[in-house]
This record gives C-alpha cells, structure tokens and sequence, in this order.
C-alpha cells in the first residue's frame, strides 16, 4: 500500500514541476524563481513521504501535501483552460489532470486501511 502512495504522490510532485517550467517557458519568463519553485515542490515532497514511511501517526502531513497539490493542480488546469491557447492549452490541461487524479488517488491510497490479517488479530 506505502509504495502506491509514493508513486502517486511523486507523480503529483512531478506535475507540479512540469506546470511550473511549462507556464514560465510560455511566459519566456525563466529564471531562478522557478528553479526554487521546483526545489521546494520536491523537497516538501521528499520531507512528506519520509515522515509517512516510519510512524502511521504521520501520514496526515502527506495527506495534507497531497490535498494542496491536488488543489493546485485543479487550479491551474483551469488557468491554463483560460489563458492558453493552442497546444500550450492541451498539454497544460492533460499534466494538471495527471497531477490532480494523481494526488487524490495518493490521498485515497494513504488512507485505505485495511482489516488486520487474522495472524495478526491473533497477536
């Protein structure tokens, strides 16, 4: 189960990135900014998911980094639906799709629990 929630949460960080450069390539607009805006996506990322791989107590901090990718990328495929044009506007909208059912099935993964084996209830 932790790997499927690592998986979805870091293509959701991905997509965070590739929003990110993609805006600022068609803005021609590229500068260190976006290069923090990318490290700091995958370092709180990267912070999320080693805080959620030892303790269950945790996994609320990648559930919450998880709703707020997810919301950003809902945003921004609206964004890109307004104020692009062309292909530009399709490869926007797709990444952000990616992104958000990506996140959000990140979200569903983390907090799926599931019945204890009956060797454990035994325990």
């Amino acid at each position: 189960m932790y790997k499927k929630t690592l998986i979805a949460s870091w293509i959701t960080a991905v997509c965070l990135c590739l929003v990110s450069l993609l805006s600022a390539i068609s803005k021609q607009n590229l500068s260190y900014h976006v290069a923090i805006n990318v490290v700091s996506y995958l370092g709180v990322y990267a912070i999320a998911t080693y805080l959620s791989r030892g303790n269950s107590t945790e996994k609320i901090v990648l559930t919450f980094v998880n709703i707020l990718g997810a919301g950003m990328l809902l945003s921004l495929t609206y964004v890109a639906f307004l104020k692009y044009a062309g292909i530009m506007r399709v490869i926007m909208m797709l990444i952000g799709i990616v992104g958000s059912v990506s996140g959000l099935l990140a979200i569903w993964f983390n907090n799926k629990f599931e019945k204890p084996s009956e060797t454990e209830s035994e325990k």
